[in-house]
């Protein structure tokens, strides 16, 4: 198999695991790093009235691992992080708390799977 038809059948099996998307606007995803100056979510929090129509208040529960996002959001929250957040920190935070960057995505992209909030 060639290395172009491996990344589309990749892709395929993500769409399949992450059947929602949605794009996201660059002043989104500025407006909303990974955390904003308080520490809080502030990309979940935006996700989750973007995706769901919910208050942040509103949700129980957000597994991570069931939301990807395109490279360019995450390289957005390293240029944006907030001045008492290292790269480290940030790192290990991405590593434990997600999303993670999906190369097969297109730019500013979010895909989810339908169970990923709970209320």
């Amino acid at each position: 198999m060639r290395i172009e038809e491996e990344r589309v059948v990749q892709s395929n099996e993500l769409y399949d695991i992450y059947p929602n998307v949605c794009t996201l606007t660059q002043e989104e995803v500025e407006a909303n790093p990974f955390c904003d100056g308080d520490h809080r979510a502030a990309f979940y929090r935006m996700f989750a009235k973007k995706a769901y129509g919910m208050s942040w208040d509103d949700v129980k529960d957000l597994d991570c691992r069931k939301v990807i996002i395109s490279p360019d959001i995450q390289e957005s929250w390293y240029r944006n992080r907030p001045g008492d957040v290292s790269e480290v920190q940030l790192t290990m935070a991405l590593a434990m708390s997600g999303p993670k960057a999906e190369h097969a995505l297109p730019p500013l992209t979010v895909r989810w799977a339908d169970d990923c909030i709970s209320c």
